[in-house]
């Protein structure tokens, strides 16, 4: 998959509403591995009054470290200082890491997983 596909598919994903999402993260690293990591997360409420934990659903992109992707070190954004969801995607888009994944048209390894934080 490639990050462009990738963040097609987290902005289409935001079409479906859900009564228990509470936020949205975008954010990528060099983590200590050889593997430089570009990540989309929706956040879930559990709706369990007694939990304070939370449901994330993450598609995770992973692609060898390069000189220009470890240049980025790391960043992370999340949607809870915009009013809605397509301003916080046009300030993701407006990163210039974002920007740099978002043109890399190699598909990457990922990995869609639901953790419990």
């Amino acid at each position: 998959m490639t990050p462009q596909e990738a963040w097609k598919l987290f902005q289409h994903h935001a079409r479906h509403r859900s009564f228990c999402s509470c936020g949205w993260l975008t954010q990528y690293g060099h983590y200590g591995e050889d593997t430089f990591t570009f990540s989309l997360v929706r956040q879930f409420d559990t709706l369990e009054t007694w939990n304070d934990e939370y449901m994330q659903l993450l598609l995770e992109l992973k692609h060898p470290v390069t000189p220009q992707l470890q240049a980025l070190k790391s960043w992370d954004h999340w949607s809870f200082d915009y009013p809605d969801l397509p301003q916080y995607f046009r300030a993701v888009e407006a990163n210039p890491g974002v920007q740099l994944i978002l043109a890399n048209n190699a598909p990457w390894e990922y990995e869609l997983r639901l953790e419990e934080t």
